[in-house]
């Protein structure tokens, strides 16, 4: 059974524009976690424990704290993948607060560098509980050290901020306008999974749309303050 859809790339956007995230040191505090707290994994593909002349880097769309909150009962993870000498399978794991696998999917290599999307089954999650996840990209099957990975955690939450209630009653706006507006409430709230999840889809239907290109880059910069 297939559980994640098809990874998604983006096509005709500058990768640098999109890879600006591996620069960005530190994230807005989301108001559904705890000040200070520092959860483990890796957000940003490291380069220390192999010989990776010729591999992609992968980011990982979440906060810089390496939990991602989301309201939704059926969330997406987004991955920014650069260019590379070929395209090389990817792996997605899931797993419950024991850390214990609940899903696990092969995902179709990009043959593009762009963006991935990973599009979860619906209530995958557990309701305030902290879901472990990986992102692997296999250089190697034979030699796991080799390949690149990214880790973090996902928590779905009962969103309390009242401007919340707005942007789920916006949900049948498909316009530009609502859905960019939607994305603003549900940063205010504290979601940033959404709203990342948001101005994604956006940037894969209108890739050229010039209101949703500055909204991304101002969410991106949002990650320096």
């Amino acid at each position: 059974m297939t559980l994640f859809k098809t990874t998604t790339t983006v096509a005709g956007i500058n990768l640098l524009m999109l890879l600006g995230a591996i620069i960005v040191p530190a994230i807005a505090e989301q108001t559904h976690s705890p000040i200070g707290q520092t959860f483990p994994g890796r957000r940003i593909s490291g380069r220390t424990r192999c010989d990776c002349v010729g591999k992609p880097t992968v980011v990982a769309l979440i906060p810089s704290n390496n939990m991602a909150i989301t309201a939704s009962s059926q969330p997406a993870l987004y991955f920014l993948v650069s260019d590379s000498d070929r395209a090389y399978p990817l792996e997605f794991s899931l797993h419950d607060s024991e850390e214990n696998i609940i899903y696990k999917a092969v995902l179709t290599p990009p043959e593009n560098p762009g963006m991935v999307e990973v599009q979860l089954p619906q209530q995958a999650l557990q309701p305030n509980e902290n879901h472990l996840w990986a992102l692997s990209l296999v250089y190697d099957a034979e030699n796991p050290i080799q390949n690149v990975v990214v880790s973090g955690y996902l928590r779905q939450v009962t969103p309390e901020h009242p401007s919340l209630a707005n942007a789920v009653s916006m949900s049948n706006d498909q316009s530009v306008e609502a859905r960019l507006t939607m994305a603003n409430r549900y940063q205010a709230a504290g979601l940033w999974n959404d709203t990342v999840s948001v101005l994604a889809k956006l940037l894969i239907q209108y890739p050229n749309d010039s209101r949703i290109r500055t909204s991304w880059n101002q969410l991106l910069r949002s990650l320096e303050q």
